[in-house]
């Protein structure tokens, strides 16, 4: 028989499962199973893959969504996803860089996906095409070019001179930051593949502040000698990351239920480099609302040491016809940094510091969804 705790014991055991409740909801550290209500991260779609040779054409839109991370590589892949020709090279209907559809349309949105109506959803869908270069069919009569018909929209659109069954693409890096994306994304694509390429964060961010240094200054009126301004970066540097620290760890304590000031509508610009590389935070939605098997999640330090592979992967995934042998061309290294000045040390260590225990949340999380192999990729190089 266990023993029976009375007594001053029992107050004394009660206050210390008090405290420890306490503590853990007062800690904006586990962004796991604690702050996603105890849900277990099971995609609500089924993971098994249709057949190749089961897409039916009863869908329009973009078959594959590049999503994130910005200074993740998405310029590489981008570049190497043009040199397939079942996206359509050389066309215009093919892949198309930073559309920026779905966080356009959030920024003015007054409804979320789900309260959307089936008009709304229409003329969305025609919006959103539109950027490829599809158009409305006239009614009642054919175009006498290639036409798409979506079965859950009633549009039919005239695709022009470009292949109906090529693959059209998406790749804007920064989707993946945007609430309900996921969702408006899943009514009007093509029942997408979504890829996501994900960096170390803290070599993101200082990447991304670069990136934005040498733009803010190259080819302005003295500009050259602030672009060389070691100190001035270091010190506007370190301002960033203390402040987006700050932010992101007052954000993180709402999770999920986060506010609409942590989100890519109201983030202050000082803080947005830092909230991106919470990478657990934004595959959430992408991955609750397309089920583990249509998000190819790429750790972008693999992706730009063999890209060949993960674009052999990527062939094999999205496209049902006839598998492309892909050549040296397919291993072309794009958009390497290139920087001359550089962050204070302790800046860097402060943004790791922050960083280090958000990933180890993030390889329990991938884990769970069944990303193994990234998972150890992750602990391994990051």
């Amino acid at each position: 028989m266990s023993p029976v705790v009375s007594g001053p014991c029992r107050w004394l055991v009660w206050l210390l499962i008090l405290a420890t409740l306490l503590a853990l909801a007062g800690s904006p550290r586990l962004i796991g199973s604690v702050l996603i209500k105890g849900r277990r991260p099971t995609p609500r779609r089924p993971t098994v893959l249709r057949t190749k040779g089961q897409r039916g054409r009863d869908r329009c839109g973009p078959r594959l969504l590049v999503i994130g991370s910005q200074k993740g590589g998405t310029t590489s892949l981008y570049k190497y996803m043009k040199r397939f020709p079942w996206i359509g090279r050389g066309t215009k209907h093919g892949a198309h860089k930073e559309l920026h559809f779905f966080d356009k349309w959030y920024q003015q949105a007054t409804k979320s996906p789900t309260e959307l109506g089936e008009e709304d959803i229409r003329n969305l869908q025609v919006e959103y095409l539109s950027k490829f270069g599809w158009t409305l069919a006239p009614s009642g009569g054919a175009s006498g070019n290639q036409t798409c018909h979506d079965a859950r929209t009633g549009n039919t659109f005239d695709v022009g001179g470009a292949n109906p069954n090529a693959v059209l693409s998406d790749v804007t890096p920064r989707y993946i930051i945007v609430p309900d994306a996921a969702a408006l994304a899943d009514r009007i694509s093509d029942d997408p593949f979504i890829v996501a390429l994900i960096r170390e964060p803290a070599s993101r961010a200082l990447s991304h502040f670069q990136m934005e240094w040498r733009e803010r200054y190259e080819g302005t009126e003295g500009g050259g000698a602030m672009l060389r301004d070691s100190v001035a970066f270091a010190e506007e540097f370190e301002m960033h990351v203390r402040q987006g620290i700050k932010v992101s760890e007052r954000c993180l304590r709402s999770f999920p239920k986060v506010s609409g000031a942590c989100h890519h509508r109201g983030m202050s610009h000082v803080a947005d480099f830092v909230w991106r590389g919470l990478y657990v935070v934004h595959l959430d939605p992408w991955i609750r609302q397309f089920g583990r098997n249509k998000v190819l999640l790429w750790v972008s330090e693999e992706f730009s040491s063999d890209p060949r592979a993960h674009l052999t992967e990527l062939q094999r995934r999205v496209w049902d016809g006839p598998q492309e042998e892909l050549g040296e061309e397919f291993s072309e290294r794009f958009n390497v940094d290139e920087h001359v000045v550089f962050p204070k040390p302790e800046s860097m260590e402060l943004l790791k510091q922050f960083y280090r225990e958000y990933n180890a949340v993030l390889c329990t999380t991938l884990r769970q969804w069944g990303y193994n192999r990234q998972a150890a990729t992750i602990e391994r190089l990051w």
